[in-house]
């Protein structure tokens, strides 16, 4: 417990430097100044990259909060009823494998294979196997694009959305972190959206490239 203790106040050190910090149930910490904090909901006012903006986040997105580097305010609280199923302590060490879930996992390979397999059913989809297609030729590019590619857009994030998360010490801030459930499963729940969302993204950009290739090269022909 007290090396929870001591990371949160390590972590909360080195990203707000004695400035408010909110604790976001998602993993993610937001800085800035709190300016408002009596309707149970948080009112918090942050610097961006190129401005300033406001922040409202509601109170069951909230696991706690610090103002000024004072101690910190835990908003959550263990209530099945509202599928709050961990304890606080639980909860810190989920909490803990989203956050390097968000900083440190990045399925870059996954992402890599889903665009090739896209592009790569979009190319051989409009492959002309016989004259009878629109170009009257046979080869690649000569028949119209089909539903193929499409339906291939769904396959690697639908696959991954199953698949387990295969956890490296590298991936991991502290060692001690992979002897709590917890973490494992905030780690796991943040990577599996990331292979899902990633994988489809690089997905519909493999389509799109399959099929600016094929309408280029009916356009140079």
């Amino acid at each position: 417990m007290r090396f929870v203790l001591l990371f949160f106040l390590l972590s909360a050190i080195h990203v707000g430097n004695a400035q408010d910090t909110v604790q976001k149930m998602n993993g993610k910490v937001i800085i800035g100044t709190i300016l408002d904090t009596t309707a149970g909901d948080i009112t918090i006012s942050s610097i961006g990259k190129k401005k300033t903006r406001k922040i409202d986040i509601e109170r069951m997105d909230i696991f706690s909060y610090r103002i000024n580097g004072q101690p910190e305010t835990i908003m959550y609280s263990q209530d099945s009823t509202i599928g709050n199923f961990l304890t606080v302590n639980e909860q810190r060490y989920f909490i803990f494998g989203e956050r390097d879930a968000h900083n440190r996992f990045n399925p870059i390979g996954l992402k890599l294979l889903s665009g090739a397999f896209v592009f790569g059913v979009s190319v051989f989809d409009t492959y002309g196997f016989d004259t009878t297609n629109a170009t009257g030729k046979t080869g690649f590019f000569r028949a119209s694009p089909g539903l193929a590619p499409l339906v291939a857009c769904i396959v690697i994030p639908v696959i991954s959305r199953f698949t387990t998360v295969q956890l490296n010490l590298n991936k991991v801030s502290h060692r001690r972190f992979l002897e709590h459930e917890a973490y494992l499963d905030g780690f796991g729940e943040v990577a599996r959206y990331k292979k899902v969302v990633g994988s489809l993204k690089f997905s519909v950009g493999g389509l799109l490239l399959g099929l600016g290739t094929y309408y280029l090269v009916n356009a140079i022909r």
